[in-house]
């Protein structure tokens, strides 16, 4: 495989309110790298994570990984010392960035905003006129 692809998991604010977040973050790094597992073999693979924290169930899932091969990086701001962590980091920020541009009412055109997959051409466009103009919730719903 050549280029950059990236998968984006988002951890939900209730998650954060209700969970220990290193734990969280445990849990869903473990579930991303078992899904790429799916598609790679280890021993071509490099991990650079960051040390937030990292519990020890993900370390023995990443002992595993490199037992099978695969290059193993735990280190703190690791986004200081390895390409793919400051990429990583950047696209994080990018994504922060675009949500905080799709909240901003000035960004967006007829009720659309950047990334939301919604043409403005739209079938649902007549129908959405009408229910803001009928002040009905359902235009929440239905965009």
């Amino acid at each position: 495989m050549k280029g950059l692809g990236f998968y984006l998991e988002k951890i939900p604010p209730w998650h954060v309110d209700r969970f220990n977040i290193n734990k969280i973050m445990d849990v869903v790094y473990q579930r991303i790298l078992s899904n790429f597992m799916h598609h790679f073999q280890a021993a071509d693979c490099r991990i650079v994570l960051d040390d937030y924290g990292v519990g020890e169930k993900l370390r023995r899932y990443l002992r595993s990984l490199e037992n099978a091969g695969a290059d193993v990086k735990i280190i703190h701001q690791a986004d200081e010392h390895y390409l793919e962590a400051r990429i990583s980091s950047l696209i994080a920020k990018r994504e922060k960035i675009i949500e905080a541009i799709g909240r901003d009412e000035e960004f967006r055109i007829e009720g659309c905003n950047i990334g939301s997959g919604k043409s403005l051409a739209s079938p649902f466009r007549s129908l959405r006129r009408g229910i803001e103009a009928s002040g009905n919730f359902l235009n929440t719903i239905l965009l």
